[in-house]
């Protein structure tokens, strides 16, 4: 499933409204999850070319959706590596049918909200898990098929306040989210990723980073300073993607 749609990225989609005007709505407010919900059907009705996908009606539908929230459940709790991303809380709704061409199976999609015993949002995506404090909302857009009911295509949405935090982490604690010292941070994997894109690398060690700055940050996009012994300066732009909220990251050489 490919993230939407350009590379799991996102870009700028505007900034809150003034500190003198109506206010913005409260941390982890529905208001603020609503949009993310919103990007699952876009996600859905694209995957489904262009149609708006249903929910499952057919006994073998409903069923194989049953089977998918229970897979997904379980697989959440037997990847959990410590306390922090046990999930006790797992929410799994808004399931849609996406057809497949003839003589293939079909495919079901699901938004998956998961909470440890704190609180926080956790998500396990393609590049591990990562994990966000309860105001910052973080989804997973799941995508599985018929023909591999346990087998899961996960991708992040970020909530706007999920994503600044992130980036906040990334000011004060960059190196020490790279090296594991503290949990993942899902953007500095994909900037891992986006500079060996750029570099050729066929892997870009941790430890050949020296040095990580964010140059620049605003609601829903930042600027990143990488410094590596081996791939030089590398800037990155990551932003949502506006609509989609999940994450565009791309590289260029710093001068």
């Amino acid at each position: 499933m490919e993230p939407h749609r350009d590379q799991r990225t996102f870009r700028k989609i505007g900034n809150e409204l003034p500190s003198d005007g109506p206010k913005p709505p409260p941390l982890g407010s529905p208001a603020r999850t609503s949009g993310m919900v919103e990007a699952h059907f876009r996600i859905c009705r694209e995957d489904n070319r262009g149609v708006r996908p249903r929910s499952p009606s057919s006994f073998e539908e409903r069923e194989l959706a049953a089977v998918a929230r229970q897979q997904y459940q379980a697989l959440l709790v037997e990847h959990a590596n410590c306390k922090r991303f046990t999930p006790t809380r797992t929410f799994v709704h808004s399931e849609r049918v996406v057809s497949a061409p003839s003589g293939k199976p079909l495919t079901i999609n699901f938004l998956a909200e998961a909470r440890n015993a704190a609180g926080d949002f956790i998500v396990l995506s393609h590049q591990g898990w990562s994990l966000h404090p309860f105001n910052c909302p973080c989804f997973s857009h799941v995508q599985v098929s018929a023909a591999a009911p346990n087998c899961f295509d996960m991708l992040k949405l970020y909530s706007q306040d999920a994503f600044q935090q992130e980036i906040r982490s990334i000011r004060r604690q960059g190196m020490e989210l790279l090296l594991g010292l503290q949990h993942r941070s899902f953007i500095i994997e994909e900037c891992l990723s986006a500079i060996e894109g750029t570099q050729g690398f066929k892997r870009l060690e941790p430890s050949s980073i020296r040095q990580i700055d964010v140059t620049a940050a605003s609601d829903r996009e930042a600027r990143l300073l990488f410094t590596s012994s081996t791939a030089g300066r590398t800037s990155l732009s990551v932003s949502l993607v506006p609509g989609y909220w999940n994450l565009r990251v791309t590289a260029s050489t710093a001068r």
